[in-house]
């Protein structure tokens, strides 16, 4: 009887955003699965330019193996990146570009965790709870440099681990002379599984230049790309 391995499982929504389809081709390609070919317009510039100095005999062998060439060089750099950061990826299930103007801290959470409510994995209560943690405690959650790791308790709401990115267009105004940007939508399960995620986040927002290209971001994509790169 042969040895049982633990399967890999990706959990994405049934309409899954961009965000979630580039996540799901890093986890492929780490486990040695090619998911998408070279562009053929890249190959055949390429071509192209070999072409203006050398006779091309077999074109269609060159193709070939100038796609396969590509293709294992995109397979090792995936497989390099997701070795040092697999488990964390899995934990940001959703960016989301908030490009409305938001006044009310409240309204802004509960936007920023809109995602993880429509595919369950967090109850409504647990929203409302980190909402009623930050009127009664104060801006505990609040890290500095326009940042607000929302979050309460495993036992408020959360019904499974998942962290949601939310980037205001404007700053919200939390009281006291602090104003939020970016909202960090944290589910934790219990204590530790969280921990090497929030570790990286304190790292980049330590970072000066990474906040400010953080609030560069424009658009939803160009949000996307960028948090796909850092997470």
């Amino acid at each position: 009887e042969r040895p049982q391995k633990d399967i890999p499982v990706v959990q994405i929504s049934a309409l899954p955003t961009k965000y979630e389809w580039n996540l799901l081709d890093k986890k492929l390609l780490a486990l040695g699965f090619t998911v998408a070919e070279y562009k053929q317009e890249n190959i055949q510039q390429i071509m192209d330019l070999i072409g203006n100095y050398a006779k091309i005999e077999d074109a269609n062998g060159l193709s070939k193996c100038l796609q396969e060439y590509f293709q294992t060089k995109q397979q090792t750099h995936w497989k390099m990146h997701t070795l040092f950061n697999s488990e964390m990826d899995s934990l940001l299930k959703y960016v989301t570009f908030v490009p409305e103007q938001i006044i009310d801290w409240k309204e802004a959470i509960r936007v920023a965790f809109q995602p993880l409510l429509e595919h369950h994995f967090v109850r409504e209560q647990y929203v409302e709870q980190i909402i009623r943690l930050n009127e009664t405690k104060g801006n505990y959650m609040f890290l500095g440099k326009g940042v607000l790791l929302a979050h309460a308790k495993p036992e408020d709401g959360v019904l499974s681990l998942s962290v949601a990115v939310a980037l205001c267009r404007g700053t919200v105004p939390l009281g006291n002379g602090k104003d939020v940007k970016c909202i960090i939508c944290l589910a934790p399960i219990n204590q530790t599984s969280h921990l090497d995620f929030l570790a990286m986040l304190l790292q980049h927002i330590n970072e000066d230049d990474w906040c400010n290209k953080l609030y560069q971001m424009k658009t939803q994509n160009e949000l996307e790309a960028f948090l796909l790169e850092a997470f």
